[in-house]
């Protein structure tokens, strides 16, 4: 296994390319070493327009080849990583770093995009830049640009009516030949939560004879805590377990961060903790089971999903049987029944965030839907790539998102992404099949905890003058571009229950607020409207 880093001398990538003035550059991870022949084959593959050779190589990586006509921007499948590109007249512009791109003057950031981001939305921040999608290839040359497609997630063939075994059987196997090259690249780091998702990984790891270490965020808040079950997994699967603790309050915002898209997450301090201690380890491979929720969690549920689904007769009754004894109301049941009706809408709905400070939308703005999880691109994590993880010369992956489990996933029926059963819901049972074979009911039976946001609603109701002076003042650049209402601010600021009600969002809009100011500092922001300027604020 091979990393990419894409900020790697660039003597050394130049010493590499078998072309005269034509270059092959590539950011990512590799399931082979780097050679002189496999950037022959590359580059041949993208000149004689073969691009389909490009999916015959196994890893996520982005890159690009450039010849004195032409230039190919191609990024794998399964890469989370992408590139953003930008042309204007004659001249092309690419990078990894949307920030990079920002046209003189300065960028005029959507307004809405900014609400939602406040929100805590994963939307994008720059529409005026194109990005590649996976397994496609852009090629750019004097007469315009043209998109193929070489590659592409199809669900996998597997008999009509599968088992829930043998789907467990299925994905068990195809996360230990995802993991099969990471086993044999030296000592590995998991971010393990205790969870079952990043508890699956660690554990194919070990199967594959990995040197892993487990890293967990604790914390002393007891509502939040759940290290006993990261010690858990680790006794049972013998891997030494590294703990940092969460509750050094003093940096949780800072004036110096930098950030090309905000990263609207309440974590971002302690995952750079977490960052410098994995190099300090000389870690360089960092896994987690970020994929869990998205491949294998329930997104729509309903009686349709059970009547429906690719299951046997047996199992649809005894999901039936299931739904009608749980907490769903009948009448909501009875609606079920129509596949546009989902059992879940409501549960997305309650889950969103309140927003009582933020001014509120017009009515024909379009509304942020109640998911919106895009596989293709995801800013949170390219954000943490290149703020966190990179300058640390760590790269950090998911093996819960390669190729075959995707497709996997693609196959997976709705009714076994989320069953009924004694009037509890039991999400990923999939996943929860397999930990079931080796851990105690108290590992895969667990719910994810509801408290994880406690410690962050401890810190608004002890902090509120920290939100009054990033959010409060008139330089603020929320509320000069009209997404903060800075009287309803002061409201919440002044109440406990507000406070606690609105801290994911007043720390998603800190977190956004530190973006736009550290774009500010670059020159990269403009602000449109009657008697805007530009104006750093202290902080």
């Amino acid at each position: 296994m091979q990393w990419l880093h894409p900020d790697a001398s660039p003597a050394e990538a130049h010493s590499r390319q078998p072309f005269e003035q034509e270059y092959v550059l590539l950011s990512g991870l590799l399931a082979y070493p780097l050679s002189q022949d496999l950037l022959g084959m590359i580059h041949a593959s993208c000149l004689s327009g073969n691009y389909a050779r490009l999916g015959h190589l196994s890893g996520m990586f982005v890159g690009c080849v450039v010849t004195q006509e032409k230039l190919f921007l191609f990024r794998s499948v399964t890469s989370q990583e992408t590139i953003f590109y930008r042309q204007q007249g004659t001249r092309v512009r690419w990078s990894t770093d949307p920030s990079d791109l920002v046209q003189e003057g300065g960028e005029a950031f959507d307004q809405d995009a900014l609400w939602q981001c406040c929100q805590g939305a994963m939307v994008f921040l720059y529409p005026q830049l194109k990005m590649i999608r996976p397994g496609s290839v852009v090629v750019i040359d004097a007469h315009g640009e043209t998109t193929h497609r070489y590659e592409q997630l199809v669900p996998l063939n597997l008999p009509r009516r599968t088992s829930l075994h043998k789907y467990a059987a299925s994905t068990y196997h195809a996360l230990l030949q995802a993991v099969q090259p990471y086993a044999i690249s030296g000592r590995i780091g998991v971010m393990l939560s205790g969870g079952i998702d990043s508890t699956l990984v660690l554990m194919a790891l070990v199967d594959q004879g990995a040197d892993v270490v487990a890293y967990h965020m604790d914390t002393d808040a007891p509502l939040a805590r759940e290290a006993s079950y990261a010690q858990e997994v680790c006794d049972r699967l013998a891997v030494p377990l590294v703990s940092l603790s969460s509750n050094e309050h003093d940096d949780y915002f800072s004036s110096e961060w930098e950030f090309p898209h905000p990263y609207n997450h309440v974590w971002f301090g302690r995952m750079q903790q977490i960052a410098a201690r994995i190099r300090q380890d000389g870690v360089s491979l960092l896994c987690n089971g970020c994929h869990g929720d998205m491949l294998f969690g329930p997104v729509r549920y309903g009686l349709s999903s059970i009547m429906l689904g690719d299951t046997s007769w047996q199992e649809k009754w005894t999901m039936l049987q299931g739904a009608f004894c749980s907490r769903w109301e009948w009448k909501r049941l009875i609606r079920s029944v129509m596949p546009s009706f989902s059992l879940l809408d409501e549960d997305w709905a309650d889950a969103r965030q309140h927003v009582d400070f933020l001014v509120p939308r017009p009515a024909g703005v379009a509304r942020l839907p109640d998911i919106q999880v895009d596989l293709d691109f995801l800013p949170q994590e390219q954000t943490a790539d290149l703020t966190i993880w990179r300058p640390q010369g760590i790269f950090f992956c998911s093996p819960l998102g390669d190729k075959a489990l995707r497709q996997l996933a693609l196959r997976l029926p709705d009714a076994y992404r989320l069953l009924p059963f004694q009037g509890r819901f039991i999400d990923k049972p999939v996943l929860r099949l397999l930990l079931s074979e080796r851990f105690s009911g108290q590992i895969w039976r667990r719910e994810r905890c509801p408290w994880l946001i406690s410690p962050d609603q401890q810190y608004c109701l002890s902090h509120p003058h920290v939100f009054a002076n990033l959010l409060g003042t008139p330089e603020t650049y929320l509320i000069r571009l009209h997404v903060v209402d800075s009287d309803q601010l002061k409201r919440v600021l002044a109440d406990p229950v507000l406070l606690r009600r609105n801290a994911e969002t007043l720390i998603c809009s800190a977190m956004t607020e530190l973006f736009l100011r550290s774009q500010a500092r670059r020159g990269n922001l403009s602000l449109q409207g009657e008697g805007a300027d530009v104006s750093l604020p202290t902080c």
